[in-house]
């Protein structure tokens, strides 16, 4: 949604997708780096980088994933003075214990996101931000996990392409109830 926006507003943009998922997601460029050998991947990643980094001027990442695996890029871009964003959704940076606090259904995730390391995720954030000043979430939960690490944060809600729906009111009512999807039904309902 983002690159069709941005395009549809006349600006050079490339969506790139090393995890492709059963969302199929569109994107201009998408490779399952799982395919690759461990050669493959490490020129495929080099490469990419260099080419997009002397080719564009912002680079808006998500779930704390860079151009490379180990964000030396990040060095990069930052000595280049490129605009860096980091799209925050969600697991990525859901600290536990401030979950807990801050999210009153956090307890209907809990055993499923058992797995999430606290000061691992604390670690990430803390590295990223040193890199990165701008910080993109989609509510106030996710801003509670990253407002004490970036420097600037915007909050954008969950992009929606409404010309792909069509409404039709049952009754007129000046309430509207929306129906969330979710991915994964044990999290989220």
């Amino acid at each position: 949604h983002y690159v069709k926006y941005f395009r549809n507003n006349n600006f050079n943009v490339l969506g790139i997708n090393y995890a492709p998922s059963y969302l199929n997601y569109e994107c201009d460029f998408s490779q399952n780096l799982a395919t690759l050998s461990p050669n493959e991947i490490s020129t495929h990643y080099l490469l990419n980088a260099v080419d997009l980094i002397n080719d564009y001027d912002v680079f808006h990442f998500l779930f704390n994933q860079t151009l490379i695996p180990n964000h030396i890029d990040l060095i990069v871009l930052k000595k280049l003075r490129k605009k860096v964003f980091m799209h925050n959704l969600g697991s990525e940076i859901r600290i536990p214990d401030i979950a807990r606090k801050m999210n009153p259904y956090w307890k209907y995730a809990e055993n499923y996101l058992s797995n999430l390391n606290g000061p691992q995720i604390q670690n990430t954030l803390q590295f990223l931000s040193s890199w990165i000043d701008n910080s993109i979430v989609n509510d106030y939960e996710m801003r509670s996990y990253t407002e004490k690490y970036y420097k600037n944060i915007y909050m954008i809600g969950l992009p929606t392409d409404i010309d792909q729906y069509s409404f039709q009111p049952l009754k007129e009512s000046k309430i509207i109830h929306i129906v969330h999807a979710p991915t994964n039904s044990n999290v989220k309902g």
